[in-house]
């Protein structure tokens, strides 16, 4: 049998309790899984980039940059990464 690549979470949340019990909640549950957290809207582009999660999860009330412009900017990311 084949061994499945881990799933990549981003999770990004300005509370270090959500993104704990978030963290616990994705690793009871789905394995292999790769989680990375922040609660910086900006931080969160850059791992974005990075990381290329397959599941983002974020707060829409962020300082700096709040999750719609986020959503926004990871998804021209992924859009111009498709088109290379």
């Amino acid at each position: 049998m084949d061994k499945l690549p881990p799933l990549r979470v981003l999770l990004v949340d300005s509370s270090e309790l959500v993104l704990r019990d978030l963290t616990d909640l994705i690793t009871k549950n789905f394995n292999p899984v790769e989680i990375k957290t922040t609660g910086d809207g900006e931080y969160a582009i850059n791992i974005f980039c990075e990381f290329t999660p397959q599941v983002v999860i974020t707060e829409i009330l962020l300082t700096k940059m709040n999750g719609y412009i986020l959503f926004r900017e990871a998804f021209i990311f992924a859009f111009l990464l498709r088109q290379k």
